[in-house]
């Protein structure tokens, strides 16, 4: 195998949802960009209309105990907002380029997919990386997967992220 032969990172994909379990991928997708010098583009979905983004106000109030009551009120697309900037502020700190996209959806799953691989489409990364939620069992088969739904149809690599 040649050095042309290698897959080279130019920019990586993380789509996130507020929980802890999501961002476990982030540090693999921070290492790979930091290795590769390539771009990190952090990818969110904020619920349509007024619906509260709980999993952002949680996840915030945990990042920032000081900002609970800021966040009472504050509507799902400022949380994410929110949310957003206090992560691309930690992975800029490592000189990386960083940046968010924040997308407007329902918060299905077939929203979702639908939103990411137009995403891909958009952005043309080079790597997708995300953490598997393992659900199993019932849940499961009711709710079935998005990771594993993304990784059956994306056209690019996914990196799923267990641990």
């Amino acid at each position: 195998m040649t050095d042309q032969e290698l897959q080279k990172f130019t920019k990586i994909m993380i789509p996130l949802d507020g929980s802890k379990k999501a961002e476990r991928g982030l540090k693999y997708a921070v290492s790979l960009a930091n290795a590769f010098k390539a771009e990190i583009i952090v990818v969110s979905v904020v619920p349509k209309g007024k619906k509260a983004a709980g999993l952002f106000k949680t996840r915030l109030e945990e990042i920032s105990p000081g900002m609970k009551e800021r966040l009472k009120d504050m509507p799902a697309s400022i949380l994410m907002e929110t949310y957003h900037d206090i992560t691309l502020n930690t992975i800029k700190k490592r000189d990386l380029n960083v940046r968010s996209v924040i997308k407007t959806g329902e918060i299905s799953k077939k929203s979702i997919l639908n939103i990411l691989m137009d995403m891909i489409k958009e952005e043309r990364p080079d790597l997708i990386v995300l953490s598997s939620h393992k659900r199993s069992g019932l849940q499961k088969l009711t709710e079935g997967s998005i990771t594993d739904e993304l990784v059956k149809l994306s056209p690019i690599p996914v990196l799923v992220v267990n641990k």
